[in-house]
């Protein structure tokens, strides 16, 4: 249901054009173009007088001449009697007809979750409250602490839109994915997006300051960090400018894989003969289905993590990678609960109906998308080279020309699986403290 992340995973430059700060403030309205005293949208035609956007408008747009409307701590869906419709229509029985209508649409339990998770497209309408008439309150359950997060949504992409990284940590999906091991803090300073994460009564900075910071933002960044964790992680390499050696210690953290999408569909060559054989054991063995996720998954994909993380645990004695295992399952489990929300493309494999490998993803950027993670069924070969090759002939990841899959998490196994694709570029992340 969320509109800028299906366009932004479809379409990147329309919802560039359409979400960014120009066009939309820091409250999500829509700013009104310079020089016109009449409150004209951005997007209308003044001379044709039409929507240069209507057929990807914004849900409130669509919604009109209902409108979603905020007094104090309650939520209404409100009707504007100043709209020449409803001027004629307003006390018509097709008119009650449709207002029942409306209601059972809204109070659909994937609509007041969209709802409840995007408050700020509430407004007050102050100086306005006399052409809007309530018609019936919306019933959000008590604001829980995932409800606050994910209502940071929206000032996280306004903050970042404008703005080009390929890195994975850059995005919404990747900082609310973790919610279950800190505490984040969104703050705003100096017109920059602050986020920090707490554990243990101590903060770091997840990523710098998102916005045009300087050294006197950093400064006070590190004023409410507290204690030893004082620090900024992942910090791009395009961004180490603003952490001068005199002042700044970089520790590099890692890369970054990130592969031409071209190659990963076509695995020519001999660089990738070994690819193509697992692919073509895979395609000529297995009857299987490559389908979209839905709910109604959620729970085989988890029964498939256990599989597959008692496999990798009887294959690894190292206790830093278990540990990350029994850690990342949480992670599945917000991703696969929280997709929708999290702007995510989730794609399953069924081999002979049984759900035997999942992946995720998400857009980076106008160019690049991230492949969040796969899980496949081990004793299945060639699946994992099937469900990545897959992935990237996706439809939906048609704009996109680079692939990144994240790091290696610092493991030989793993970076070996991730240097066998061949990536085209190494994205370095970097941890910056004060010396």
């Amino acid at each position: 249901m969320d509109q800028v992340y299906d366009l932004r995973l479809k379409q990147p430059s329309l919802a560039q054009k359409i979400f960014n700060q120009t066009t939309i403030d820091s409250k999500s309205y829509v700013r009104t173009k310079e020089g016109c005293q009449s409150c004209s949208c951005q997007f209308f035609d003044n001379t044709t007088e039409r929507c240069g956007i209507y057929d990807v408008r914004p849900f409130e747009c669509a919604f009109y001449p209902f409108l979603l409307y905020q007094v104090d701590n309650h939520y209404f869906v409100g009707v504007h009697l100043a709209c020449p419709h409803i001027l004629d229509t307003r006390y018509n029985k097709a008119f009650e007809i449709y207002l029942e209508t409306l209601k059972n649409y809204v109070f659909q339990s994937d609509v007041i979750k969209f709802l409840s998770h995007n408050k700020h497209l509430f407004s007050a309408y102050k100086g306005h409250e006399q052409e809007i008439e309530n018609l019936f309150e919306i019933p959000f359950s008590e604001n829980g602490e995932d409800e606050k997060l994910l209502n940071q949504r929206f000032a996280f992409e306004w903050h970042l839109s404008g703005q080009s990284f390929s890195e994975s940590p850059f995005a919404f999906n990747a900082v609310f994915n973790w919610k279950d091991f800190f505490d984040f803090d969104f703050q705003i300073i100096d017109d920059c997006l602050c986020v920090f994460a707490g554990q243990n009564g101590e903060k770091f900075l997840y990523l710098p300051p998102i916005g045009k910071f300087n050294a006197a933002t950093l400064a006070k960044c590190f004023t409410i960090m507290k204690g030893n964790t004082a620090r900024i992680d992942n910090v791009p390499q395009a961004v180490l400018k603003h952490f001068p050696v005199e002042h700044y210690k970089h520790f590099q953290k890692g890369h970054e894989y990130c592969y031409y999408k071209k190659d990963l569909i076509e695995l020519k060559g001999n660089a990738y003969k070994t690819k193509r054989s697992a692919l073509n054991h895979f395609t000529k063995h297995y009857t299987y289905e490559y389908d979209l996720y839905g709910d109604g998954q959620y729970q085989e994909c988890l029964d498939l993590y256990q599989r597959w993380k008692e496999q990798r645990a009887e294959a690894h004695d190292d206790d830093i990678y278990r540990h990350m295992l029994i850690e990342n399952e949480q992670v599945h489990r917000t991703a696969l609960k929280y997709y929708r929300e999290l702007g995510l493309l989730g794609r399953v494999v069924y081999i002979n109906g049984k759900l035997s490998g999942y992946t995720f993803g998400y857009p980076v950027g106008n160019d690049v998308f991230c492949v969040l993670f796969e899980i496949t069924d081990l004793s299945v070969k060639g699946l994992s080279v099937f469900i990545f090759n897959q992935l990237c002939q996706d439809e939906e990841l048609q704009p996109y020309r680079f692939i990144n899959v994240m790091d290696d998490s610092f493991l030989e196994s793993l970076k070996k699986v991730k240097e066998s694709f061949h990536p085209k570029v190494l994205l370095p992340l970097y941890t910056i403290t004060k010396k």
